[in-house]
């Protein structure tokens, strides 16, 4: 495949990585009445969105390995 096309579908992957953010947060700002809820669903629903997406990821995309850990409670009293 010509290195054009696939830069093309880089973009184009990451623009729709980038509406389906902005669509959760447009989401979370409309979903509830107060201001405060409000402000930390539209902020939070995508941030949330965005770690699981890093976390849970397309298998062979080229990252690192995920690794679970145990807990944070433990990564921060025993290290990693």
């Amino acid at each position: 495949m010509p290195a054009t096309v696939l830069g093309l579908n880089l973009v184009l992957r990451f623009l729709l990585e980038l509406a389906a953010l902005v669509a959760a947060g447009y989401w979370g700002f409309g979903a509830f009445d107060g201001w405060p809820l409000r402000v930390l669903a539209g902020i939070g629903v995508p941030f949330v969105l965005a770690a699981a997406w890093g976390v849970f990821r397309v298998p062979g995309d080229g990252g690192p390995p995920f690794r679970p850990r145990a807990s944070s409670a433990s990564s921060v009293t025993c290290g990693p």
